[in-house]
């Protein structure tokens, strides 16, 4: 028999190994930073990354703040936005990491049929037993100039601002925030919520441009324009 025959004939004994189920599922964590960077570029090179993270470095520091809050990387890019180079948490995210430290979230509406009286109540308990109340009504919002009725933008395009089109939703985020923040800063850290903080650079947008809208409500991305040459100028004297 041939040295080739020999190998082909050792290769088909070979034992092959069976696929079976029953494996717990765990998420791959990195425990060094080289690993979190190949983590990164793995899923950069994907293309799944969110579009905000350009670079594996991006993807890698979105890693890295959900590892301080206890959230594995592919959760962390799920639940982690990226607004004006601030990493934020989606308000989505916030029960999962909440529940997972053995907190309790307890969450309703108040005049849930009517949404110009409509109150988001969320209720926190603590693994101490000790229990946190807070309420955010449309009215809140209204006054936080926050609310939005208008149909088009002020350039005719329609409305896609997120207190437009899910107020009921907004109401209930806001609430859940800004308790959350109160809380729970010990789990959250310090991060800011992605909501939260999408409105105020939407504020600062409008207020850099001086734009007056029409109903007590925020600009949206597509009213900002980037021409700085429409920007009037202010004078010395105005200035002072």
């Amino acid at each position: 028999m041939s040295d080739k025959l020999a190998d082909k004939s050792a290769i088909s004994q070979r034992a092959v190994a069976k696929l079976a189920a029953g494996a717990n599922i765990q998420a791959i964590v990195p425990t060094t930073i080289e690993e979190t960077f190949r983590l990164a570029e793995l899923v950069h090179q994907s293309g799944l990354a969110p579009y905000q993270l350009k670079t594996p470095a991006a993807v890698t520091v979105v890693f890295l703040k959900g590892l301080e809050i206890g959230l594995p990387p592919m959760a962390a890019m799920e639940t982690i936005g990226v607004i004006n180079g601030k990493a934020c948490l989606h308000s989505d995210g916030i029960p999962a990491l909440l529940w997972s430290h053995g907190f309790d979230i307890n969450e309703w509406y108040e005049n849930e049929d009517d949404l110009a009286k409509i109150v988001a109540h969320c209720k926190i308990t603590r693994p101490s037993g000790k229990e946190y109340t807070f309420k955010y009504s449309a009215k809140d919002a209204k006054d936080n100039r926050l609310w939005d009725t208008r149909e088009k933008t002020s350039d005719g395009k329609p409305n896609k601002s997120p207190w437009f089109l899910y107020q009921k939703r907004m109401v209930r985020m806001r609430c859940r925030g800004w308790l959350s923040r109160d809380c729970a800063s010990d789990v959250l850290k310090g991060m800011p919520i992605y909501e939260e903080e999408a409105d105020t650079e939407r504020q600062r947008g409008e207020n850099a441009r001086d734009i007056t809208p029409r109903q007590p409500a925020l600009a949206v991305p597509d009213d900002i324009s980037d021409d700085t040459a429409a920007i009037p100028a202010v004078s010395e004297a105005e200035a002072n």
